[in-house]
C-alpha cells in the first residue's frame, strides 16, 4: 500500500510539472501570437515608411502602379552584414521598385499625393561592370557590398548602382586604413 501511494505521489508530481510546462508554452504562444500580429498590422499599414513611399506601395497593392515594392523588402541581407547594409543604403533602403514604364506613372501619383520617395527603375541598363575587388586581399575587407548579397537578377543593376562603391570592413581602424590607401 505504501508503495503504491509513493507511486501515486510520484505520477502526480509528473503531471503538475508536465502541465506546468504545458502553461507556460501556452503563453509564450500567445505572446509570440500577438507579436505577429502587432507585425502583420504594421506591415499592413505600411509603418515606417515615408509618406510618399506609403503612397507609391498603397498605389500597387490597388493596382495603380505596377511595383515589385520597397527594396527593403527585396533584398536578402546576410544577418551579419544587417547592419553595414541599411547604414549603406540610408533613405534608398526603402526606394521603391517599379519597371521602367511605371516611373513615369510613380512620378505623377507623387505629384498628386503628398510626401516624397525615391524610385529605383528596375529594367536600367548600365554599363557596370563587375570588376575583382581589388582591396579583398586586405583580411580586414568582406568586400564590395553588392558583390556580398543574395541579389535576384532583375535587381542586380540597381543594386550595384546603389552599393557597387560600397567596401564592407570589419572594424573602423580597417575601414581607415583602407580609405587612406584609396
Amino acid at each position: 500500500a505504501e508503495s503504491g501511494k509513493q507511486n501515486a505521489e510520484k505520477i502526480d508530481e509528473e503531471l503538475r510539472l508536465r502541465r506546468g510546462q504545458r502553461d507556460a508554452r501556452a503563453a509564450e504562444h500567445a505572446k509570440l501570437q500577438a507579436q505577429l500580429e502587432v507585425i502583420e498590422q504594421a506591415e499592413a499599414s505600411l509603418t515606417g515608411y515615408a509618406e510618399g513611399a506609403r503612397l507609391l506601395l498603397d498605389a500597387a497593392r490597388q493596382s495603380r502602379l505596377t511595383s515589385r515594392g520597397a527594396l527593403s523588402a527585396a533584398l536578402d541581407v546576410p544577418a551579419e552584414l544587417e547592419t553595414a547594409i541599411t547604414a549603406a543604403l540610408g533613405d534608398s533602403l526603402d526606394a521603391i521598385l517599379v519597371s521602367g514604364d511605371a516611373v513615369e506613372e510613380a512620378l505623377n501619383l507623387l505629384e498628386q499625393g503628398e510626401g516624397r520617395a525615391a524610385i529605383l527603375p528596375l529594367d536600367q541598363k548600365s554599363g557596370f561592370s563587375e570588376k575583382p575587388d581589388l582591396l579583398a586581399t586586405d583580411p580586414d575587407c568582406l568586400g564590395v557590398a553588392a558583390s556580398l548579397l543574395n541579389i535576384p537578377d532583375d535587381l542586380r543593376v540597381a543594386t550595384h548602382l546603389l552599393l557597387g562603391n560600397t567596401l564592407v570592413v570589419k572594424n573602423r581602424s580597417a575601414a581607415r586604413r583602407l580609405v587612406a590607401g584609396l
